[in-house]
């Protein structure tokens, strides 16, 4: 340690220890005092005061009757609510006008053809005879299977036999819907 004099911060010559040391001493003894009185010196809790004089009683309360109908035409040409409260008529809630009619819309495309193709030559008569038909859509043939229920599936180009009543024959199914027998 050395025993230097200088000025000390409270004015005064002091050594330099002793001036750190007694600072030191002093920063941390006012520390300790703000902790404790911005603590309140205490964990002491707040109490509640007194509960008061009861009010005043208030007045009923009131549910108003809402009723919503349809307006007339005349009071609403295009539709509308008529609103009615507690038996009063309240307003009316017209709709807008009707707006203009749109453009007219670009053409549609012609749709996929339907045709019928008939499997055995003949004639169908109730109740004899029963000439068994499919359907040809984009080149393909359908029919509808009897079994299990009854089904239309694609019948795929090939060799085939009806069991038709009064109409059986053999027929084959050529590409894009031919039929021969």
């Amino acid at each position: 340690m050395s025993n230097v004099v200088e000025k000390s911060i409270f004015g005064g010559n002091m050594k330099k220890s002793v001036d750190l040391k007694y600072l030191i001493l002093v920063l941390t003894a006012v520390f300790i005092l703000s902790v404790l009185v911005l603590s309140g010196c205490g964990n002491q809790q707040p109490q509640q005061g007194d509960q008061g004089a009861p009010g005043k009683n208030g007045n009923d309360g009131h549910t108003p009757v809402v009723d919503i109908v349809p307006a007339t035409l005349v009071e609403c040409p295009t539709g509308g609510l008529e609103v009615d409260i507690d038996g009063a008529n309240s307003g009316v809630v017209c709709n807008g006008v009707v707006g203009s009619t749109g453009p007219t819309g670009t053409p549609g495309q012609d749709l996929t053809p339907i045709t019928i193709v008939q499997f055995c030559p003949g004639t169908t008569v109730y109740p004899s005879e029963f000439n068994e038909i499919g359907y040809c859509l984009g080149g393909n043939i359908y029919a509808t299977y009897s079994a299990n229920g009854g089904f239309s599936t694609l019948i795929p180009p090939g060799a085939y036999s009806s069991n038709a009543i009064g109409s059986s024959c053999n027929f084959t199914v050529l590409p894009d819907c031919g039929v021969s027998n």
